[in-house]
């Protein structure tokens, strides 16, 4: 009897063992196919933001004044990369993306890179620039309605392109939604930078 019971519990085991590792091998292969799904949807959503920041169309409206100060910019640095927030702006929006603009400008020795803002007072200004903390940026204070692009979708902080012709190029809006996707921007963009 007790031999029976031994091979009765060694055969459960083995059996035990075998659908064990046979679920086990099942499990990796449903996370190889898992992995390999994400990776795909995530190439294809990295297609589409790519494509939603090859906006045409797009005028920048400016005054005679500030497309001067521009000019004079651009004479200087070349091609600028304009980082625009307007006021109010959303701090949780403009943050992490300003940090990468940071690194990135920091990592590939790029200067010229212009923050434009519009707040309404030159203390709030001031403020900002040293929250920034950085000197590797231009800035200028400049109101929204001496400096905008005629897009529908431009609520809110965006960044683009500025070259002599002075038409906006490789726009992107900003969010803390797309943060992720600014570095992919950054890198798209920065042989027109160097």
């Amino acid at each position: 009897m007790k031999n029976i019971l031994l091979i009765i519990l060694i055969f459960c085991n083995v059996s035990f063992i075998i659908i064990n590792y046979k679920q086990k091998k099942n499990c990796e292969n449903i996370s190889t196919k898992l992995i390999i799904k994400y990776e795909t949807l995530f190439n294809d959503y990295k297609g589409f933001i790519h494509k939603t920041y090859k906006y045409e169309n797009v005028e920048l409206n400016t005054n005679d004044s500030t497309s001067k100060i521009l000019c004079s910019y651009i004479d200087k640095y070349g091609t600028l990369l304009i980082y625009r927030i307007p006021f109010p702006y959303c701090e949780s929006c403009i943050m992490p993306t300003l940090k990468q603009l940071k690194e990135f400008t920091h990592e590939n020795q790029i200067d010229n890179i212009l923050i434009i803002t519009s707040f309404l007072d030159i203390k709030a200004y001031n403020k900002f620039r040293q929250e920034i903390d950085t000197n590797k940026f231009n800035y200028l204070n400049i109101s929204e309605i001496d400096l905008n692009i005629n897009s529908k979708e431009s609520e809110g902080s965006y960044t683009f392109i500025l070259q002599q012709s002075m038409k906006p190029l490789s726009l992107f809006f900003n969010s803390k939604f797309n943060n992720q996707i600014f570095a992919s921007y950054l890198n798209s963009i920065k042989n027109k930078l160097q």
